[in-house]
């Protein structure tokens, strides 16, 4: 029963949880009417539902490029020396790798930037710095990641495979070139030091 000295009013009616009975501040009246309708009474959640949530996409055009850069950065070279298939081009083709190596580094920052543009295409406002891409592939995406969480914490961020296959390409491209660029390098020197040496020790005939 609704306590005494209660000031009158509408009060949830005791023998109908759907209506409402006029209390006139000392005992109930014969006057009921309907419980208002409230759509989402304050602190209170349908029982088994939760609010859905959807993260914003993060994936870019790009990004698979970027996590895959070690490799055709690698690439480059090694296609470069087997274009100069004559020996006697190596030498000058040589010269031309770390022309390879930056314009690699260079196309990797260009996507970087791209990737930039994307995300704030796709509403992100917290965006990686592409001059981490200066570092290489791997601490752009892990500047990208925390750029990411740092703008909404519940984002799906950079997939941690990607993270994964980026590491392995990179060991992989980088055991694969030391292995290969090792001996070529060392060949190659030897053979240019031998044709010095010969060319000052053949004397000239009569």
């Amino acid at each position: 029963m609704t306590g005494a000295f209660e000031a009158a009013g509408w009060r949830d009616d005791p023998a109908d949880p759907a209506r409402q009975r006029w209390w006139d501040g000392f005992d109930w009246t014969e006057h009921t009417r309907l419980a208002p309708i409230v759509d989402n009474p304050a602190g209170r959640r349908p029982i088994g539902r939760e609010p859905i949530v959807f993260a914003r996409r993060d994936r870019t055009a790009v990004l698979g490029w970027i996590g895959w850069s070690p490799l055709w950065i690698g690439a480059a070279p090694y296609l470069l020396w087997l274009i100069s298939a004559n020996v006697q081009a190596r030498p000058q083709a040589a010269g031309w790798i770390p022309v390879t190596f930056l314009l690699g580094w260079a196309a990797l920052l260009l996507l970087a930037h791209r990737d930039r543009r994307e995300l704030q295409a796709l509403g992100w406002i917290g965006t990686p710095n592409p001059r981490w891409a200066l570092l290489g592939s791997l601490p752009y995406l892990i500047a990208r990641r925390r750029a990411l969480h740092r703008d909404d914490g519940d984002a799906e961020g950079t997939d941690t495979s990607l993270f994964a296959t980026t590491a392995v390409v990179l060991a992989i491209a980088g055991a694969a070139l030391v292995l290969w660029m090792g001996p070529q390098l060392i060949g190659m020197a030897i053979e240019v030091v031998g044709d010095q040496f010969r060319q000052r020790t053949i004397t000239p005939g009569p």
